[in-house]
């Protein structure tokens, strides 16, 4: 461990103007982000513009990635940040449902040209079965959860040949209270490291994740239709289940719970298509 000015480099080279850089990658039961602008709720306002979906794929055609998003060759060379990379991914998934949306309209316009009723599967309003449990819960409880690992400080973790080295850059960079270190900033209760300014790493690995949403694929779960999901959106501005883009924005999100939302949402869409996909070929039947 070294110090860099006012950031921390651990078995790397450079900081790259980060305030904590490690190599080898970070291993924690979660990481919070403490606040994020420009949250995509947007996508749902009125005078947001999409694409067609003819200009989805030609875009796609041309360009072998979406729009809005890094190609693979940029993140191979660049990494990403993990907060905008969950906000582009909110974004598609905000879109895709839109899509899904506006195609059920079509599906249902023509099955009534041909005079036809769509088969619906069972469909019941809310799961229930989301990882936030309500949509306006206060997420900052659930955030800030304090971990139960064994409880080691700064100079335990530290060498003792890193902190002889620097002593005094070490004490201004890095604050301790005995349970927590703060980089950059004051421990955060609850929190076992707390960083302002940003962190470069190889990998952030959580440890675990319950409640991992393979649960939208069982037979139990209650998808919403898409009638009513609309409705949601259009009184809400957000989709069922993630938090408003104010609340993000005051009180940030965990990355591994954000995580979990949008893989959520992606078996919920992937869902709706298989629906959508068979009420298709119901229809083409009966052309």
């Amino acid at each position: 461990m070294y110090c860099d000015g006012d950031n921390v480099g651990i078995a790397i080279g450079q900081t790259s103007g980060y305030r904590l850089a490690v190599a080898g990658g970070i291993l924690s039961e979660g990481v919070k982000v403490s606040s994020v602008s420009n949250w995509p709720d947007y996508v749902f306002s009125d005078d947001y513009a999409m694409l067609s979906l003819e200009g989805l794929r030609a875009y796609i055609r041309a360009n072998k990635h979406l729009p809005g998003l890094p190609s693979a060759t940029t993140i191979a060379r660049e990494g990403y940040s993990l907060s905008e990379m969950d906000k582009l991914l909110m974004e598609k998934v905000e879109e895709l449902t839109l899509y899904i949306i506006d195609q059920e309209s079509e599906l249902q316009s023509l099955s009534g040209e041909l005079g036809v009723i769509l088969p619906v599967a069972d469909e019941e309003i809310a799961s229930g079965k989301t990882v936030y449990k309500s949509h306006n819960v206060d997420i900052e409880t659930h955030l800030k959860a304090p971990t139960q690992k064994e409880e080691r400080t700064f100079r335990d973790m530290a060498s003792p040949r890193s902190l002889e080295a620097s002593p005094a850059a070490l004490c201004d960079v890095i604050s301790c209270d005995g349970e927590g270190v703060g980089i950059g900033a004051d421990p955060v209760e609850g929190y076992r490291l707390a960083v302002s300014g940003g962190i470069l790493t190889d990998d952030i690995q959580v440890a675990s994740v319950a409640n991992w949403p393979d649960y939208v694929f069982e037979a139990d779960y209650k998808l919403r239709n898409l009638s009513s999901l609309s409705a949601y959106i259009a009184r809400e501005g957000h989709l069922p289940g993630i938090p408003q883009a104010q609340l993000v924005e005051q009180k940030g999100y965990r990355l591994e719970v954000m995580d979990g939302l949008l893989l959520e949402k992606i078996e919920e869409l992937t869902l709706y298509l298989i629906q959508q996909e068979r009420q298709l070929t119901f229809l083409e039947s009966r052309q």
